[in-house]
């Protein structure tokens, strides 16, 4: 489904003056989770009359849902943040906010959102030419947690090629597009540590066993570079420590868990064997138990995503306004828990017809939405009828 731009400027057009009224309703009701049901209401509204397939999720207020064209093809992801901020609204415009303390005026979630909706009404249009499985995913902040990660990548990331997220950013000029190849995503393994002593009276009163779980989370990561060498890709954080359930007393039993960061398969089994060794023979004792599982698989730095976006949307801004970031952007919390398990770009569009120093407050350019919709409907249509759109991001499992 290959369209030029002109033919995608026209398809967008008709669209542009909802996509305009629906930012600014969706502006007036920020909210942010859990209290999310008013924005949930509104996106199910706009999109009742498109052909969508609903993939539910139990543990997340996220929406997700998916359109399918007529031809097999590659899945796309278009990812928005639905959450505002809990800031005090300081538009005076017609559409500031009306909830007292909350703002899209920082963050402009509103304006990703009324995006990734026009875009399924834009491509629904062309449903019977479309090849492939577009899907979008509106986030809530509850998006980050255990059981929420495992939903998404069972029910939503399955078989998807590659995720595209839009940020609208109040620190650039309008009618810009910044842009930034992503980094290498280490392998992450979650594990625990679960620990049970069977103390004298006199050990209780020694407090043996959360003693030995503080020195194990601090000494262990030394103990492991140490053991491998300083400048071995490793790293640790602890997430968890939990002592049975009781008060006031000193806990024979202690649970602790943590993530595992490393590149590779081989140095992950080996760390996780070094790991129980060392809280087996050195720390711990032989009742001490390690149990683990991947969480996500490494992503190695794969420009191919952003090699395959850039000449797409440059089609829509001058060369001089199609620009790289020059330091690292600090990725959105929600996608990057996107972008750590499979190929991803993000684009940022600016929204200011003037830059100020102060971005909290500021009046949104609205053309600017019209640039994120030609931008991202050209990247769906010309993405999902490619023969060599298959991405080569390297693996590990």
């Amino acid at each position: 489904m290959h369209l030029n731009p002109t033919e995608i400027k026209h398809l967008t057009q008709k669209w542009l003056p909802k996509l305009v009224a629906f930012r600014q309703q969706l502006h007036q009701r920020p909210e942010t989770t859990p209290q999310l049901q008013q924005t949930l209401d509104l996106l199910k509204d706009k999109l009742a009359g498109c052909e969508l397939t609903n993939i539910p999720l139990k543990h997340s207020r996220s929406l997700c849902m998916s359109l399918t064209g007529k031809e097999p093809g590659p899945t796309i992801l278009f990812c928005a943040n639905m959450a505002g901020s809990p800031l005090m609204d300081r538009d005076t415009d017609a559409c500031h906010s009306l909830i007292p303390g909350f703002t899209h005026t920082k963050c402009n979630h509103d304006a990703e959102m009324a995006t990734v909706v026009s875009l399924i009404w834009a491509i629904q249009k062309l449903k019977d030419k479309l090849a492939g499985t577009i899907k979008i995913l509106f986030m809530a902040d509850d998006i980050n947690t255990v059981s929420s990660l495992r939903e998404l990548q069972q029910s939503v990331l399955k078989n998807v090629k590659f995720a595209v997220h839009f940020e609208f950013s109040n620190r650039y000029h309008s009618q810009r597009i910044y842009y930034q190849y992503d980094y290498s995503k280490p392998r992450i393994d979650q594990f625990s540590i679960a620990y049970r002593d069977n103390p004298t009276y006199n050990e209780i009163k020694s407090n043996k066993t959360v003693f030995m779980a503080a020195k194990l989370v601090t000494q262990l990561p030394i103990i492991i570079k140490q053991t491998l060498g300083e400048l071995t890709p490793i790293g640790f954080k602890f997430t968890k420590i939990h002592a049975q359930d009781a008060f006031n007393i000193q806990p024979h039993m202690i649970e602790i868990e943590g993530n595992l960061y490393t590149y590779d398969k081989e140095l992950a089994n080996a760390t996780l064997t070094l790991i129980t060794d060392l809280i087996q023979t050195q720390m711990l004792g032989p009742s001490a138990v390690l149990k683990s599982n991947m969480c996500y698989p490494p992503l190695y730095n794969d420009t191919s995503a952003m090699n395959q976006v850039l000449p797409i949307v440059s089609q829509f801004v001058n060369d001089q306004d199609l620009i790289e970031h020059p330091i690292p952007m600090l990725t959105n919390s929600n996608f990057s828990i996107i972008s750590e398990s499979i190929p991803s770009v993000e684009l940022s569009f600016g929204t200011q017809s003037t830059v100020k120093e102060d971005t909290s407050s500021h009046p949104f350019d609205e053309s600017v939405l019209a640039l994120a919709l030609n931008a991202c409907t050209a990247i769906a249509c010309q993405q999902m009828n490619r023969d060599d759109n298959v991405l080569h991001a390297k693996f590990d499992g």
